[in-house]
């Protein structure tokens, strides 16, 4: 236990590291933010995929932990447009109530902790959750608003073969074959690899920004009820239904607790709603799931 409280403590410490030295100015929380996401999304993020995968053994009912990151965005999709009071309530939780924030946060700070199936576990749910985070939550809330959805299939498509996507491709081609990459691609990899749990939690830290808006407070308590409310009955179904190995399930319960989806502030803006709002949520997101995440490993691990 002590030794992943430790563990826990020091991303929470970079993260810190992050804001501290953003609002000191050494740091811009757009120009630097965006520079260091496009490295790990582009590059560390694939290479720890690789990493973390190699040698691990693919089999294809894992394919259901896709199908169950798709269903999960539509669980928060239904929520929304019961929990919402009106269209503009609806359409705005559809995006902040909804999503995970896997590539920047969940899959770092998970593979920090564990590696092999856990993190096969985690990569299959954000290729299914990708198709909703990318654009099909936005398209959704356009709908509940009354507006066209949009919603562009093509694009949708592309976004499983962005680097990170690429690396789930071919991990699980190679784990269902039982091959392995050569040692100097894993060294190679390893070596950017290595970089990103820091540059994920540190990037975290540049963006983190809570500014609550007076006149929102009772959305924004309502919208993160709900997120970890529908949360915990997810993680709850995960633990006792799904016939997966115990390793995998726990894994996929502390998943459950990740934060919004990332892209959410972007696609708020573009529905011309709340977007303080949505940044607020989604940078308190982040505290509350750092800290249950956190809790979860723990309990898990004794």
């Amino acid at each position: 236990m002590f030794e992943t409280l430790y563990t826990a403590s020091i991303l929470i410490l970079v993260i810190v590291a992050g804001h501290v030295l953003t609002r000191m100015g050494i740091f811009d929380p757009e120009e630097d933010f965006d520079t260091i996401s496009k490295m790990v999304m582009r590059f560390t993020l694939p290479c720890a995929v690789m990493v973390k995968l190699d040698g691990t053994t693919f089999q294809l009912n894992f394919l259901w932990i896709c199908v169950l990151g798709f269903a999960c965005n539509w669980i928060y999709l239904g929520v929304a447009y019961l929990w919402g009071r009106n269209r503009t309530e609806r359409s705005f939780m559809a995006i902040n109530l909804n999503g995970y924030n896997i590539g920047n946060f969940a899959l770092p700070f998970i593979s920090y902790f564990l590696d092999g199936l856990p993190i096969l576990a985690v990569s299959l749910f954000d290729a299914g959750s990708t198709l909703m985070v990318m654009g099909g939550n936005y398209a959704v809330a356009r709908t509940y608003r009354g507006d066209e959805s949009n919603i562009e299939i093509p694009k949708l498509l592309r976004s499983l073969l962005s680097p990170t996507g690429a690396a789930y491709l071919l991990m699980m081609f190679l784990g269902y074959f039982n091959l392995r990459l050569p040692r100097l691609v894993i060294d190679a990899a390893g070596v950017a690899g290595g970089a990103n749990t820091f540059l994920s939690m540190f990037m975290i830290g540049i963006a983190l920004n809570i500014v609550l808006p007076k006149g929102s407070i009772s959305l924004l308590v309502r919208t993160l009820f709900g997120r970890y409310t529908i949360a915990t009955a997810i993680a709850c179904f995960i633990y006792f239904v799904l016939p997966f190995d115990l390793e995998i399930r726990q894994a996929l319960v502390i998943l459950s607790f990740a934060p919004v989806a990332g892209l959410a502030p972007s696609f708020t803006r573009l529905l011309k709603e709340d977007f303080e709002l949505s940044a607020a949520i989604n940078s308190l997101t982040i505290l509350f799931s750092m800290v249950i995440m956190s809790g979860l490993f723990i309990f898990f691990t004794g």
